[in-house]
């Protein structure tokens, strides 16, 4: 799954999500800033927890996010 994500700040982001049925979503978010390429990786670690993949997934998109609205240029 591709799908673009905008933080807070205006910054918009190319992001894939490779869901799994066994893992947690690997989510990377992918852009440039005056010519600097970024690659944010972010993905729950789910073997040494007991919640659930629908929330480990949604707490990694949440934490990703949060990543990208807190980038400053």
């Amino acid at each position: 799954e591709v799908y673009d994500l905008t933080g807070s700040n205006g910054l918009t982001v190319s992001v894939i999500a490779d869901p799994d049925e066994i893992y947690s979503t690997y989510y990377s978010a992918h852009f440039a800033v005056n010519g600097v390429m970024f690659d944010v990786r972010v993905q729950y670690d789910w073997p040494n927890t007991d919640v659930s993949h629908e929330e480990g997934n949604a707490a990694a998109a949440a934490v990703l996010q949060a990543v990208i609205d807190g980038f400053s240029f």
